[in-house]
C-alpha cells in the first residue's frame, strides 16, 4: 500500500481517504450517520469489479485496562459470535460478551459470497459488477426488525443535512481580520474543538473524557467533566443538544437517590465517576469529590435563560429541588461558631488536598452558596417561598479561606503559595472566579493578586487541560484580554492541540476533550463581552454572530 492520503471535511463530516494497492487507486470515502448509530461507506477502484478488494468485520476484546483503543483480541469462552443472512446483500452478525449482546448489521448495493470466518470476525466478499461498491454499517443493542432500502446518495444528503446543521444553527468567530498569528491559531482551535466536540461529546449520555475515540478511566464518564463537556453547546447556539442530554438527569434519579440515602444525605447525590444509568464506580479520589453536584443547576439555569418559560420551570424543578436538598444536607453546623462547614472527608477539585483532615475548599464553598440561591431564586419563579434552611444556610456558610491580599484553595493550608507541593494539579481556587457566577464577598483586588500569583508561581506542568481556559475566564473577568489569551496559547505540554484538534495531555491520554470545551466556554466569554469589557486584546479586529443573547456568564 502506497500513496496514502485522507482528508476530512469539518463542515459536513466527510472524510475522504485515497492509496494505491499494487499501483491501483482505491478511493474511500466515509461518514457517519446523525439518526442512527452507523457509518456510510462508498468505495470506488477497479480492484472492487475485479473482486480484489474485501471488508473484515473484527470484533476486539475489553481489557479492563485504564486506556483501552479497542485493539485487543483473544478468544474467550464468554463470547459468542452468530451471523445471520435475510438476503444476499444482508448480513447481521450477533456478539454475545457475558451479559451484554449487540448487533452489528450489513447492508450493501452488491451481492455479498458468502462471509468466511476469521480471527475474531468475518470476511466479506463484495459481487460488485462495476468500480463502485457503497454499504452501510449499523450498530444496535436490539435486534434488527429487518432491513430498509439502501439509496447510498439519499442516506448520504441526510446525514451531510444534519451534520451541517450543526455549523449553520450554532455561533462562530471570525479572526481573520487579524494580523497577530495568535488568533489564527486560536481560530484553528476553535474550529477543531467544534468539530470534535460535536462527533464525540452531544449524544444523549455524559461522555467520556475521550468521547468515542478510545476509553479512558476503564469507560467511565465522570460528571465533574459535564461542565466543560455540555455547557459549550448551550453557549455556542446549539442548546438543543444540551436539552436532550438533560435527559439523562431525570434517567439517573431514581439511582442516585438511592446512593444518597445510603449514605444519609436527602435529595439526589450525582457522581464524579459514574455510568449511563447514574451508578457510582469505585475511586479512590472520585468517591469524595463533590463539585460536581451544582452543575445540574447551572445547566437548567442556562436552559430557563435562553427560554424563560414556564415550562422550563417546572420539568427540571424536581431536579432543582432534589439536588438543592443534597447541597443543604451536606454541609455540616458548627454549633459553637453557628457557621455551616464544607468537609471533612471531601477531596476538593485540586485533587492534591487528602480526604480526611481537607476542608473549606473556597471553589466548592462559591459554588455552594451559588447552588443553593439558585434554588431559591428557581422556587421564586414557579412562586414558591423561599426554603429558610437554605437562606440560613447562604448567610452562615463558612468565610472564603484567604488573606488580606489573596484567596487560598483550602482553609486547612495557610497561605499555599509559599509552598510548591500546594501549588500543583488543579488551580482550583481559580474555579471559585470563573466556572461560579460573580458571587458578593469576593473583591476585585484580591481576585487579581491571586491570578498573579497562579500565573508566576503555579507548577503548571501538573495541570490539566481546563486549567487553562479556567485561568483566562478569571482573566477575562478582571478585564485583561491579553493575559486571557496568554494563557489560552500557554506554551505547556498539556496545552498542547494537536493537527486534529485534540488536547494532548500524557502518552496515555493522547486526548482530553475538557480542554477543548474548556477553550470554547473562554472564547465564548470573551466574545460576548460588553463593548467596555473588551474580551480581546484592544489591536485585535475581532466579529462573531450566533451567540444566544442571554448567555448565563461563568
Amino acid at each position: 500500500m502506497a500513496a496514502i492520503k485522507q482528508v476530512l471535511n469539518p463542515w459536513n463530516g466527510v472524510v475522504n481517504s485515497s492509496f494505491n494497492l499494487n499501483g491501483i487507486l482505491v478511493e474511500v470515502e466515509t461518514l457517519a450517520l446523525q439518526n442512527e448509530d452507523g457509518l456510510l461507506v462508498k468505495v470506488k477502484s477497479p480492484l472492487v469489479a475485479s473482486g480484489q478488494l474485501v471488508v473484515q468485520l473484527r470484533f476486539p476484546f475489553p481489557t479492563n485496562t485504564f486506556l483501552d483503543e479497542a485493539n485487543h483480541f483473544e478468544n474467550s469462552t464468554t463470547e459468542q459470535l452468530e451471523i445471520q443472512r435475510t438476503n444476499q446483500k444482508h448480513i447481521v452478525v450477533k456478539r454475545t460478551l457475558n451479559q451484554t449482546k449487540y448487533f452489528t448489521q450489513l447492508q450493501s448495493n452488491a451481492s455479498l459470497e458468502e462471509p468466511q470466518n476469521t480471527a475474531f470476525g468475518y470476511t466479506l466478499f463484495p459481487q460488485a459488477k462495476s468500480t463502485i461498491w457503497t454499504f452501510k454499517l449499523l450498530l444496535s443493542p436490539h435486534k434488527p426488525l429487518g432491513q430498509s432500502s439502501f439509496i447510498y446518495e439519499v442516506e448520504k444528503k441526510q446525514a451531510i443535512a444534519k451534520f451541517t446543521h450543526f455549523w449553520e444553527q450554532g455561533a462562530i468567530i471570525d479572526f481573520s481580520q487579524t494580523a497577530d498569528p495568535r488568533a489564527f491559531e486560536l481560530e484553528r482551535r476553535m474550529v477543531l474543538s467544534r468539530y470534535l466536540r460535536k462527533v464525540n461529546c452531544s449524544g444523549p449520555n455524559p461522555p467520556q473524557e475521550t468521547g468515542l475515540t478510545y476509553n479512558s478511566w476503564y469507560g467511565k464518564p465522570h460528571i465533574e467533566m459535564f461542565w466543560w463537556h455540555a455547557l459549550p453547546f448551550a453557549l455556542w447556539g446549539n442548546t438543543s443538544i444540551l436539552e436532550q442530554q438533560m435527559g439523562w438527569f431525570f434517567r439517573a434519579y431514581e439511582q442516585v437517590q438511592k446512593i444518597a440515602k445510603r449514605q444519609g444525605y436527602q435529595g439526589i447525590r450525582w457522581q464524579k465517576m459514574t455510568d449511563n444509568e447514574g451508578g457510582e464506580t469505585v475511586s479512590s479520589v472520585g468517591s469524595y469529590l463533590i463539585w460536581q453536584q451544582a452543575h445540574l443547576l447551572f445547566f437548567a439555569e442556562q436552559l430557563y435563560l435562553n427560554n424563560p418559560d414556564q415550562t422550563v420551570l417546572q420539568k427540571y424543578a424536581p431536579l432543582v429541588e432534589a439536588t438543592a436538598d443534597f447541597i443543604s444536607s451536606y454541609l455540616r453546623l458548627d454549633l459553637e461558631k453557628n457557621t455551616y462547614h464544607l468537609g471533612p472527608f471531601l477531596i476538593p477539585s485540586q485533587e492534591s488536598y487528602p480526604a480526611a483532615n481537607t476542608f473549606n475548599p473556597i471553589f466548592e464553598l462559591a459554588y455552594w452558596r451559588w447552588g443553593l440561591e439558585s434554588a431559591q431564586r428557581w422556587r421564586q419563579r414557579l412562586g414558591q417561598q423561599r426554603v429558610e434552611l437554605w437562606d440560613q444556610q447562604i448567610k452562615k456558610l463558612a468565610p472564603y479561606p484567604g488573606n488580606k491580599k489573596m484567596y487560598w484553595a483550602v482553609a486547612t493550608t495557610q497561605n499555599p503559595f509559599k509552598d510548591s507541593e500546594q501549588l500543583r494539579d488543579h488551580p482550583s481556587v481559580l474555579g471559585a472566579f470563573s466556572i461560579v457566577p460573580p458571587q458578593e464577598g469576593f473583591t476585585y483586588a484580591k481576585i487579581k493578586n491571586t491570578l498573579q500569583a497562579v500565573e508566576k508561581k503555579w507548577r503548571w506542568d501538573t495541570a490539566w487541560g481546563w486549567d487553562f481556559p479556567m485561568a483566562a475566564m478569571v482573566a477575562n473577568r478582571i478585564q485583561d484580554p491579553d493575559l486571557a489569551i496568554a494563557f489560552l496559547l500557554k506554551n505547556e505540554i498539556k496545552n498542547t492541540y494537536l493537527k486534529n484538534g485534540h488536547n494532548y495531555q500524557t502518552p496515555r491520554l493522547r486526548l482530553y476533550l475538557p480542554g477543548n470545551g474548556g477553550l470554547l466556554i473562554a472564547l465564548a466569554q470573551m466574545a460576548t463581552a460588553p463593548p467596555q469589557a473588551k474580551g480581546f486584546p484592544a489591536h485585535w479586529k475581532v466579529s462573531s454572530e450566533g451567540f444566544p443573547k442571554n448567555l448565563y456568564h461563568p
